[in-house]
């Protein structure tokens, strides 16, 4: 790909489709004047892209803080690493660990294979007999014409039957296009929740999978690392698991669903929502032991007219669904009952977000849980370059998820805002955080916070600048804040002077004294001495390497008691 002809002084890379393996586009960019073509590069490839290249010469000094993060983004870890005198490589993909490796001049080789989960092209993989699904190739059953209807489908259509069983000692069953897909030993047909993905211009089956979300299990879960494979014994969770298939269900592919046995008592709510949104009407209604067949697709802006529910009485089994179906290849020609909830525009990600967790009030309220989360657009597009917009800002979050929602509200408040640059730090015990953060499309970083606040606040502090290190200072967020919208506007007008001044130390965003019946004129900056930093503040990178970085470890003082310490600063 890169040789001594088209090799450049600065960063290879290449980007590789994230299903096929396939070369999408190579660029070789010299930074030694900008890094803007590469960041440009970086931002536009999708979402499922993987990148691999090596930087040549010594241009570790040259990427900037932006480039760094972007890089992080594609789940590079060592990229802080990499410094003057030392060269870089990654192989990495959007929210995966990456293999990078940051190389001294005497080692300069490594080589190895990239094992790949590709997608395959579903006509060619059906016409040698199965398709792939996870693992397992599917395996198309034995003939039945027509798939047991008397009348012949039309060219346009693809005869179903659907068969949910009688009792747990029978077999679900589902037959597509003239062949059995599931029966007893086929596909892993089994209890719980049986799916079937249709390319229906073909009508040929392109995966299949099974949920058992009658109960949960453990899994045997392989790691592999750049040096070593790590073998571990897991909880697995059937419907967090079912979540993502159907998140991962490609956009135009028909699916089709089963269900044997005993299906809903361990389908979580966000399942259930995926389903609705692909049409189900009845899905809401899937009690114990009920029989449930169902024939969707995602955007379908309509319920589905392929879809049948029988309840049980009592603890016995529903009576089972045996139905067949002649399903038009046309999307846009199913008919059902039009429904203005599937017309508007759905924020998806926040409604399943919303369905977990019930805590958060008029945000996961109908009339708001739609609505789209962004900053406000600058005003003014003459500030477009403003120097504020690539400083980083995390946020150090406690322990109310309530909290911190408000916090990244007013957050999204701030015109221009660079989202790319914004941290959340949060205690491990508490993964809510992180899934409210990327509703906000901020990253988000769990520590271990054994020590109170004041540790959290520090390995937050420690984290913004281990990850943006090129950056001169970090804006700090602390737990229980709610920002004014000219929060970064005014950080705007005070972070040049905090950069040129070597005496000042820290912006403050609050003066304890700076009420109206307090204050004298609001325009008014005041430089004061011994002041800890309080609520929201810039800190310095000299004032954390200098008065922070080197004694926190060493001595007993908190992260305030440090920070104050020979404390110089300007507030409003």
């Amino acid at each position: 790909l890169f040789d001594e002809r088209n090799v450049k002084n600065g960063v290879n890379l290449v980007s590789l489709n994230g299903f096929t393996g396939e070369i999408e586009s190579r660029g070789s960019f010299d930074v030694a004047t900008s890094d803007g073509e590469l960041i440009g590069w970086l931002r536009s490839l999708p979402q499922s892209s993987i990148i691999a290249g090596v930087s040549f010469g010594d241009v570790a000094e040259r990427v900037s803080a932006d480039t760094r993060a972007l890089f992080a983004s594609f789940g590079a870890v060592r990229i802080a690493d990499w410094r003057e005198s030392s060269s870089y490589a990654i192989l990495g993909q959007a929210d995966k660990i990456a293999n990078a490796l940051v190389f001294d001049p005497a080692y300069s080789m490594r080589e190895g294979c990239l094992k790949l989960y590709v997608r395959i092209d579903v006509e060619k993989m059906a016409a040698l007999g199965g398709s792939m699904s996870g693992d397992r190739v599917v395996h198309l059953g034995a003939e039945w014409k027509g798939c047991g209807i008397p009348e012949k489908c039309g060219f346009d259509e693809i005869p179903m039957h659907f068969f949910t069983g009688e009792h747990k000692d029978d077999w679900p069953r589902l037959c597509v296009g003239g062949r059995m897909v599931l029966d007893r030993g086929l596909n892993g047909a089994g209890r719980g929740l049986n799916l079937v993905s249709i390319e229906p211009k073909t009508g040929r089956v392109s995966s299949v999978a099974h949920f058992d979300t009658y109960q949960d299990g453990t899994r045997l879960l392989t790691k592999i690392y750049w040096f070593e494979k790590v073998v571990t014994v897991e909880p697995y969770f059937e419907s967090t698991a079912l979540e993502q298939w159907l998140d991962n269900l490609p956009l135009g592919e028909v699916l089709a669903v089963v269900s044997f046995d005993e299906a809903s008592t361990m389908l979580s709510d966000m399942a259930k929502q995926i389903f609705y949104e692909m049409g189900s009407s009845m899905v809401q209604r899937l009690k114990f032991r009920a029989s449930w067949y169902f024939v969707g697709h995602r955007e379908l802006a309509a319920y589905s007219p392929f879809e049948d529910l029988n309840i049980p009485s009592g603890n016995s089994w529903a009576k089972p669904i045996k139905t067949s179906i002649c399903l038009p290849k046309k999307l846009d020609s199913w008919r059902g009952r039009a429904s203005d909830v599937y017309l508007r525009p759905h924020n998806l990600p926040r409604r399943h977000f919303c369905l977990k967790h019930d805590r958060h009030g008029d945000f996961c309220s109908e009339s708001s849980v739609d609505n789209p989360i962004r900053p406000r657009a600058l005003s003014d597009p003459k500030r477009k370059g403003d120097p504020v917009f690539n400083m980083p800002i995390v946020l150090a979050a406690g322990l109310s998820t309530d909290s911190l929602r408000i916090c990244l509200e007013s957050l999204m408040e701030q015109e221009g805002l660079n989202t790319q640059m914004v941290v959340v730090v949060y205690d491990k015990e508490y993964p809510e955080n992180a899934e409210l953060s990327s509703l906000f499309h901020v990253k988000s970083v769990p520590v271990n916070s054994t020590n109170g606040y004041n540790s959290l606040l520090l390995s937050a502090v420690s984290a913004a600048f281990y990850l943006f290190p090129t950056s001169p200072a970090v804006a700090v967020i602390e737990e229980d804040v709610r920002l004014s919208p000219d929060w970064l506007f005014y950080l705007s007008q005070t972070l040049p002077v905090l950069l040129k001044d070597k005496t000042i130390d820290v912006v403050q965003t609050f003066n304890p004294n700076g009420y109206v019946d307090t204050g004298t004129d609001p325009s008014l900056v005041y430089r004061i001495d011994h002041q800890p930093p309080l609520y929201s503040y810039v800190l310095t990178r000299n004032k954390y390497e200098n008065d922070i970085k080197e004694n926190a470890g060493i001595t007993n003082h908190s992260f305030k008691q440090l920070t104050s310490k020979r404390l110089r600063t300007k507030r409003c």
